[in-house]
């Protein structure tokens, strides 16, 4: 594997934009390492290259072969810039499995708590926390689940009824009205025991909630809502916070709420810390860096930041096992770029 260097210097006292023209040995070098990346990797394929690298499939086909009659240098030039990308990726290797931090642990239980009583739960996170890595490991075990996304553009009932519908009932044909909508959403659920959950609820107006309310009560379903940090501060006091909800509106939907969590970086413990790195990088390290990820975790991310910093670690090391000082270089890197800093 060609190892790249991360992060090179941009090259200084150059005013040409072409790029130079590789020597026909670099040529047949990248022709070779394209043909041996095609043979080793079962999940790339030429068309899939050549779609990487904006060239046409004929095009890759012909520079293989050896018999391409246009610019050879510029095709080849794009794909090794592919190639480099890739060995640089495979360098870092991949990230962490999902593992069962502190935090999932209560966002499983506020769901939990839902589903056993036939509620309602608010589950907001800081961005960074895992959130979404729980969630789909739910699914996974309760595939019977309805899982909903909201979106920015969702933002009238009728949207929110006819995308949920879909969902729901994989049918997307148009609806009369949304009345319409909502009875085929209860008929679907009704006495099903599956629980709805609605991602990203940070997006959704009131008269949404109102129309998941209502569906929530009468197919007597669990309604999980999840979203960002302005979720929580939504359903949070009398006044309905950033939601304008009625003192009456907010009372009809905090009744029904069995659990509310709001979770931030300060909920990340060092026990999940080390669940998260240990999986990157050696016990014995992450022991000694703690100090320095726990920082991390709590002011720039969370676990992304944490995973971010392990997997620069990575590619510094390159093929060497990660240590202290690499770490310390990783955390070094992502705040000269910015990375993850408010």
């Amino acid at each position: 594997m060609t190892v790249v260097q991360p992060f090179p210097a941009a090259k200084s006292g150059s005013s040409s934009h072409e790029p130079p023209a590789l020597s026909t040995e670099r040529i047949d070098r990248v022709r070779l390492r394209l043909r041996k990346h095609l043979n080793d990797t079962e999940e790339v394929s030429q068309a899939k290259v050549a779609k990487r690298v904006s060239l046409s499939n004929s095009t890759v086909s012909l520079f293989l072969a050896g018999t391409y009659a246009g610019d050879n240098s510029a095709v080849a030039l794009a794909i090794e810039n592919y190639l480099d990308l890739r060995d640089q990726q495979q360098s870092i290797g991949i990230g962490p499995k999902y593992v069962r931090t502190s935090i999932a642990a209560r966002i499983e239980r506020a769901i939990f708590m839902a589903e056993a009583t036939s509620a309602v739960a608010v589950i907001a996170t800081q961005s960074g926390l895992g959130k979404t890595k729980t969630i789909f490991d739910y699914r996974e075990s309760h595939p019977s689940s309805i899982y909903f996304s909201a979106a920015p553009d969702l933002n009238t009932k009728w949207a929110v009824l006819s995308e949920l519908c879909m969902v729901v009932t994989k049918d997307d044909s148009r609806r009369r009205s949304p009345a319409h909508a909502r009875r085929e959403i209860v008929s679907a659920l009704a006495g099903t025991d599956r629980t709805l959950l609605v991602d990203e609820s940070h997006f959704l107006v009131q008269e949404c909630i109102d129309e998941l309310r209502c569906i929530h009560d009468q197919a007597r379903v669990a309604l999980i809502l999840l979203g960002n940090e302005s979720t929580y501060e939504g359903f949070r006091n009398s006044a309905g916070g950033s939601r304008g909800m009625s003192s009456t509106a907010y009372t009809q939907f905090a009744s029904r709420v069995v659990a509310r969590l709001h979770l931030g970086a300060h909920d990340i413990t060092a026990k999940d810390i080390r669940m998260v790195a240990s999986q990157m990088i050696a016990d014995a390290v992450v022991a000694e860096a703690m100090a320095m990820l726990q920082y991390e975790a709590a002011n720039n991310g969370g676990f992304r930041r944490v995973v971010n910093i392990c997997r620069i670690a990575q590619m510094l090391a390159q093929t060497k096992p990660v240590t202290k000082g690499h770490v310390v270089r990783a955390i070094s890197e992502l705040k000269q770029l910015g990375g993850g800093e408010e």
